[in-house]
């Protein structure tokens, strides 16, 4: 059985598209990264702010034009079996 608050995460870096990696990661891991990319659409969307002129009323325009930026769709397929999450992107 998995860990408590423990995710598996499927991997295809340097491995061709039939392999996978198993990728621990903790709840805290993830808190880190969302923090990370969070701080990174806020910073690019306040260089947008102020690219434009400062003109203030467009924050959620300037917050989605950074989003678009910096995030990119991944296609994911997820599984449960036998108490283990399978995240295969």
């Amino acid at each position: 059985m998995a860990e408590k608050g423990a995710a598996t995460q499927t991997a295809l870096e340097s491995v061709s598209a039939k392999e996978s990696v198993p990728v621990k990661m903790t709840s805290n891991d993830l808190i880190e990264r969302f923090n990370k990319v969070y701080d990174e659409i806020a910073n690019r969307a306040f260089s947008i702010f102020e690219k434009e002129g400062g003109i203030f009323g467009r924050d959620l325009e300037n917050w989605f034009k950074a989003e678009t930026e910096l995030l990119h769709p991944v296609h994911v397929s997820v599984a449960e079996a036998d108490g283990t999450v399978t995240v295969q992107a």
